[in-house]
This record gives C-alpha cells, sequence and structure tokens, in this order.
C-alpha cells in the first residue's frame, strides 16, 4: 500500500510539472535566477535531494520485486548517484561543461 501510495504521488507531481507549462516556466525562470545570482550549491542540493528521493524510494522497494527489476533499479540508482556527484561537481567548478553553464 505504501508503494503503491509513493507511486501515485510520483505520477501526480509529474504529470502536474509535464502537463502545466506555468510550473516548467517558473521551474526554469527560477533555477536561471539561481545561477545568475551564482547559487550554485542551491541548485546542485536541490537537484540531489531529488534525485537521493528517487534512488531511496527505490531500493526500500528491492525486497517486493522480481530479481530483473532489482537489477534495474541498482542500475537506476548508481545513475542517479552519478548524476549526484557530477552536479556537486559543476557546483564546486562553478560551471558546467557539458551544459554551457
Amino acid at each position: 500500500l505504501l508503494l503503491l501510495c509513493h507511486e501515485g504521488w510520483v505520477l501526480f507531481q509529474h504529470a502536474n510539472v509535464l502537463l502545466n507549462p506555468y510550473l516548467q516556466r517558473l521551474d526554469r525562470t527560477y533555477g536561471i535566477a539561481l545561477l545568475r545570482k551564482r547559487r550554485y550549491w542551491v541548485v546542485a542540493s536541490v537537484l540531489s535531494l531529488y534525485w537521493l528521493r528517487e534512488i531511496l524510494s527505490m531500493v526500500a522497494c528491492l525486497a517486493y520485486v522480481s530479481p530483473a527489476t532489482r537489477v534495474m533499479i541498482l542500475a537506476s540508482s548508481a545513475y542517479h548517484t552519478a548524476k549526484i556527484c557530477l552536479v556537486s561537481l559543476d557546483a564546486h567548478r562553478r560551471f558546467s561543461p557539458r551544459l554551457g553553464i
């Protein structure tokens, strides 16, 4: 039941952002304003916490899924961990060579 509630909440969040252009524009404007103010660690922290929540929610499900899904969860967790490391490195350097920030 907890897993179902979490997945419903995540679906609601993603659908709301994807289907609501105003929220997309607001997120983009806020992110750009933070970058202009050179608040790189704020941007990196928000993204890292979002990705960490994704990792923790997937790992919490490991005991309830099939072996194939476990492999996908572990691969996705590794990918999200790499993204956290890279965005933190970008914040430390104060630019992103991949994104031109």
